[in-house]
């Protein structure tokens, strides 16, 4: 639906009606007493920051004191003082949480696809950020215990809760680190009220929150309606994030009564934005002059730059290494058209820009870049330069550890950290290019049945979600597109002297650009649940004398029942950019059989030119002597109205004429034409689950002793199907096909891989007896908890090394400590400890898809003129492969007539597992010393390590890799590269040994980025009666500190002296620094035209850390950080009616 915006003037408009409506006889003159359901929790019923009650122990009504798990209720108020109003905002202040974002507490990076750069992940999430309990893995979020992907809001949200560690009477498949669930606000039977709230910034930002309710009919009838407009702007000028969303919510009681009950909800919402970057750009500047110096030469054109390329020794000539060692080709390859835009300061691409097409009549089909191949090139990734060559770009000298190269992450890059070059706090380097979008709906209707005294009841609940999403990532389709790079191009790579065309200047020589392929994805996800629960109360006192010896003894115990089912199915499509299949075929390609090419020709490519001081008047950076020279240079962002149009005339080669001509291509991007031809993968997929939970609670001995037991089995099915590749008029494969029959029906289920997941969870929690109790100072109670719980994660865990298929990922939890209330409600603390474990968890290294390279590049060198001198033959190359389940694995297939026509096309689930197990404690302490002081202090400590990594695949190395591939004297002989000449045996070992080795040497050491303690303090005090002159009823103050552990991010490089291989020296981590966060908060309550009103003023992280924080570390203690947010400022207003 269409949601208009809404300003003051119309949440005035409702107030005044709202106001107009309070007259006494709606009001009715004795508060009627109510009874609560026991499958809801009423929000009202929490008392500042203190919340007795829940649904997540149990799916019913629970005593949190009477839980053995670790739960944290965070009510209306806390999120209110903590100007909290999403799951970022509340995970910063929750025990052993962690989230991402300018404003989050870690980076995000774990668990991040090899490749992709560290942020992105998080940068690109709709759903709030990416979480993490007990370092483990994300939470899954739920709304009403039904998972969700719409991103939590405080506008409809009465109260959110945190449950860490795996429960099977909560989820039995799901993640083992816990889930985070959002309870959505209720109509009320309470009269007519709401409450409007404006909220302002710093920036420029808005946020209008209505709320209104209305017992339409009395007792019988409510209806409440929330709406929301958040415009969100940042110190990054470009940046913002936009949410307009409609929540409208109904309780009915059909009979006048509470025993028959219909609650339903509906949200509609949309999200827009460009969100902020949280990492400085890469650098591709100020490595040129050091390579410069020792050789890289200026080029005349583009197939001299491709000569070049391809051969050694061209830069620091006594390292001999490959001159693609240090540059690389522009957007990643050679091939495709590209859209210039030369002039920084105009949004009309330039007309001249095309790179060429690779087929193989010139080059043949295995040349990916062969002495005939025309580039552009830019710098290569720093730590990629050091992976590959191992020594560092800047000076030409060998790393300190020889062989260790594989330890610097290429996922990063050295960053532009002086903001005097580039301004990161300022600037999107995108210029807002970049967005994000949501669009979604759900639905959820409850029917409820009490019955005997409320002590049976059965609910049936409904749940409908519809989330469709898009990631339009203009930069993140290739290593420079998050760098900002010097064009050390005299010319533009679209025609050159050798085919008689003219050479075409570069007017942007010696200037900075940005040169990416645009990296998208669009997602549809429909979820469909029904839930039956019912419940059973049992009371001894029903058959026993009440307040004899063994009623009191026996207690009541409270049975649960329920049954859910679940299906899920969505539609996932990754696309590039792209120029149209057809007009490449008819203007250029023709439709020749015999014409193969390269699956990047039709990719499109974006050059951007950046302004800079200096531009304008000349000053090009080639001239100055070295980085030094780069102060002050003060880059601007990508202009944003550089936008890829519709159509554009490219000067391209034409395969048959062997000429140059001006072809007009149309150009197809990810919201085109539902997708098609820009994407490159497209999936459907569908899931189902059953699930049977039974649970019991007892109270006995008096309430002394509670025990709690769940028995859980969940029945899951799954299916995937992947769009097949067009096949154009030679035979060549295209792109996606997403309109093929097969692929438009989707894909069908087959029972034979259903999989049936048992799960138990139970507790017990031991209350302080009643006559020790009497004796206590001020009802002073000790409580103490044990509880075990399990679950599973469906999927499956993909295939093996070699080719068998993994267990599927399971989760344990063991949690014990204790309670103390009491001193007439001034304390409540809680001490849990615990021990969290995931088993079989996903595990990706690049020795997974290392037997990949390595067995095509078997086939490809067999005609390599130093393995043929050496009379090696296709049964040599046989002779040392795996088994055909390894090979199917790796999809390759070999053509031994033509081993140049070799293909792969792996198996997607190929994977390798890895144990985490976290230890620690949570420590949560309530403090209300006087009526008017409150202060929540929350304790965390966190021990993640990682265990058993890699077993299957670390096996089948030692036991076929080592002596085939790397022992044997065919690798130590077989040459595997034509430029460097490189063995079998050490290309093996530096593809896939050292990758290998090195992510097993850390086994036992926590994981990445794990700040180990944390302490946050919440406190407020409230000032009442001095202020009445000036006419407010209430002045509080408060603030929140946070302190920060550090926390490890890399190991120095060593060798071991076992072994002799190259391992982290695990023992001397380095650290990032611990750190210390200040929030303070004013909230004034007053009167105004009798309306109460509110108004709050808010300064987050008070001593403003605008720095950077690293987040990886190197071996040589070179960082890759993050952006903080800094100092914010806020000012609140809310009216209550």
């Amino acid at each position: 639906m269409k949601l208009a915006r809404f300003s003051l003037c119309w949440l005035s408009a409702f107030s005044t009606v709202a106001l107009c409506a309070q007259t006494p006889t709606n009001a009715p003159e004795d508060e009627d007493i109510y009874e609560l359901s026991p499958f809801t929790v009423d929000a009202s019923g929490d008392v500042g920051y203190y919340a007795s009650e829940t649904l997540a122990g149990t799916r019913i009504r629970s005593d949190l004191k009477d839980l053995a798990t670790s739960i944290s209720v965070v009510t209306e108020d806390f999120m209110a003082d903590t100007n909290s109003v999403n799951i970022a905002d509340v995970l910063l202040f929750q025990a052993n949480s962690e989230v991402s974002g300018l404003s989050g507490n870690f980076s995000g990076s774990q668990g991040v696809t090899p490749g992709d750069p560290i942020g992105e992940l998080a940068r690109d999430n709709n759903s709030g950020g990416v979480t993490r309990l007990r370092g483990l893995a994300e939470a899954d979020l739920t709304r009403e215990f039904f998972k969700t992907q719409i991103p939590f809001d405080a506008y409809n949200t009465s109260r959110i809760e945190v449950q860490r560690g795996a429960n099977a009477a909560l989820f039995g498949l799901g993640s083992a680190a816990g889930i985070v669930n959002n309870s959505l606000i209720k109509a009320e039977m309470a009269g007519n009220f709401g409450n409007a709230r404006l909220k302002v910034d710093q920036y420029g930002s808005t946020r209008e929150e209505f709320r209104y309710n209305v017992e339409a009919i009395e007792d019988v009838l409510a209806v409440r309606v929330a709406l929301l407009a958040d415009n969100a702007n940042y110190e990054q000028e470009e940046a913002y994030d936009d949410q307009h969303r409609v929540f409208l919510t109904t309780t009915i009681h059909p009979f006048g009564d509470q025993t028959f009950t219909v609650r339903a909800s509906g949200e509609w919402g949309k999200r827009d934005a460009s969100p902020p970057r949280t990492m400085p750009p890469a650098d591709l500047i100020s490595g040129y002059y050091a390579l410069r110096d020792a050789g890289l030469p200026i080029f005349n054109d583009a197939l001299e730059a491709g000569t070049w390329y391809s051969q050694s020794g061209g830069i620091y000539p006594e390292l001999n290494q490959p001159n693609n060692r240090w540059v690389y080709p522009m957007l990643g390859g050679a091939d495709g058209p590209t859209v210039f835009w030369l002039d920084p300061n105009s949004s009309e691409p330039d007309p001249l820009g095309a790179r060429t097409i690779q087929y193989a009549n010139e080059l043949g089909s295995s040349a990916a870049y062969s002495t005939t191949h025309r580039m552009m090139l830019s710098l290569r990734n720093y730590n990629n330069s050091i992976s590959l060559s191992g020594a560092y770009p800047d000076t030409g000298e060998p790393i300190a550890v020889a062989g260790s190269g594989a330890m610097w992450d290429t996922r990063t890059d050295r960053q532009i950290t002086d903001r005097s070059i580039f301004d990161y706090r300022k600037h999107l380097l995108d210029g807002g290019l970049s967005t994000d979008f949501a669009r979604f709906e759900d639905y959820i209707v409850e029917v409820e049945k009490l019955f005997w005294d409320n002590r049976l009841g059965l609910n049936y609940a409904y749940h409908h979600e519809s989330f469709r999403e898009g990631q339009l990532n203009q930069l993140r389709g290739d290593p420079g597109g998050e760098s900002i790079m010097i064009d050390f191009n005299p010319y533009l790579g679209t025609t050159e002297s050798s085919l008689g065309g003219e050479v075409r200047v570069n007017p942007n020589y010696g200037g900075v650009a940005v040169a990416s392929r645009a990296e998208n994805s669009i997602s549809r996800n429909e979820r469909e649940s029904h839930r039956l629960t019912a419940f059973l109360s049992l009371e001894a006192n029903q058959v026993l004398d009440d307040g004899s010896l063994w009623e009191r003894l026996l207690g009541n115990v409270d049975l649960t029942g329920l049954y859910q089912t679940r299906d899920s199915n969505y539609y996932l499509i990754y696309t590039r950019d792209t120029t149209s299949p057809d007009d490449i075929y008819e203007q250029l390609l023709g439709d020749d059989p015999e014409t193969s090419f390269h699956t990047k020709t039709f990719y499109l490519g974006q050059y951007h030119a950046l302004d800079y001081s200096g531009r304008s008047s000349g000053v090009n950076l080639l001239d100055f002597d070295s980085a030094e020279d780069l102060k002050g240079l003060n880059i601007q962002p990508i202009n944003s109205g550089q936008t890829v149009p519709d159509q554009l005339t490219f000067s391209m080669l034409n395969l048959t004429t062997q000429s140059y001509e001006d072809v007009m291509l149309t150009l197809y991007q990810a919201t085109d034409n539902g997708g098609y031809p820009a994407t490159y993968s497209g999936t459907k997929g569908i899931e189902t689950i059953d699930s049977y939970v039974l649970n019991g609670t007892w109270h006995l001995l008096d309430d002394i002793a509670v025990f709690q037991y769940a028995w859980r089995r969940d029945e899951w099915n799954s299916s995937t199907m992947s769009a097949p590749q067009v096949i154009y008029p030679n035979g060549n494969p295209g792109r996606s096909d997403l309109h093929d029959p097969d692929f438009l029906a989707g894909p069908e289920y087959d029972s034979t891989l259903e999989k049936e997941f048992e799960n138990r969870n139970w507790g017990i929690v031991l209350h302080t007896p009643h006559f020790i109790e009497r004796h206590m100072p001020a009802g002073l109670n000790l409580s103490l908890h044990y509880g075990k719980g399990q679950n599973y994660q469906p999927g499956g865990g993909g295939l093996d090394a070699i080719g068998d298929s993994i267990p599927n990922a399971s989760g344990e939890t063991e949690e014990w400590g204790f309670t103390v209330s009491g001193l007439d409600n001034k304390i409540s603390a809680r001490v849990n400890f615990f021990e969290t474990g995931v088993y079989n968890g996903s595990f990706y290294t690049d020795a997974v898809a290392a037997p990949q390279s390595i067995m095509r590049n078997l086939a490809y060198q067999l005609d390599n003129p130093a393995n043929i001198a050496q009379g090696y033959t296709a049964a040599d190359v046989q002779a040392v492969l795996p088994s055909d389940a390894v090979i199917a694995l790796h999809g390759v297939e070999f053509d031994w007539d033509t081993p140049d026509n070799t293909t792969t096309n792996p198996n997607p689930n190929r994977s390798a597992t890895q144990d985490f197990v976290s230890e620690g404690v949570e420590i949560e302490i309530l403090l209300n010393p006087i009526r008017k002081w409150t202060t929540l202090l929350k304790i965390s400590r966190q021990e993640t390590t990682t265990d058993n990594t890699a077993p299957v695949l670390r096996r089948w190395y030692n036991d076929f890799v080592v002596p085939n591939w790397i022992e044997s004297d065919f690798a130590q002989h077989y040459v595997m590269d034509d430029t460097s000449g490189i063995t079998l045996a050490k290309y093996t070992q530096d593809l896939m040994g050292t990758p290998l080795l090195l992510a097993a040497a850390q086994d036992g050491y926590p994981t990445v980025e794990q700040r180990e303690w944390r302490y946050v303090v919440t406190s407020k005090y409230r000032f009442e009666d001095i202020f009445e002159r000036f006419h407010i009823d209430g002045l509080e103050i408060g603030g929140t500190y946070r302190y920060e552990d550090e926390a490890g991010i890399g190991f120095p490089a060593m060798i071991d002296e076992e072994t002799g291989s190259v391992a982290p020296d695990i023992e001397h981590p380095y650290m990032a620094p611990s750190m210390n966060f200040f929030d303070v908060f004013v909230n004034v309550d007053t009167q105004i035209g009798g309306l109460e009103t509110t108004f709050q003023v808010y300064v987050s992280d008070l001593t403003n850390h605008d720095g950077l924080v690293p987040i990886h570390a190197n071996p040589d203690e070179t960082y890759t950080y993050r952006i903080l947010e800094g100092r914010v400022i806020s000012f609140t207003a809310s009216v209550r009616f």
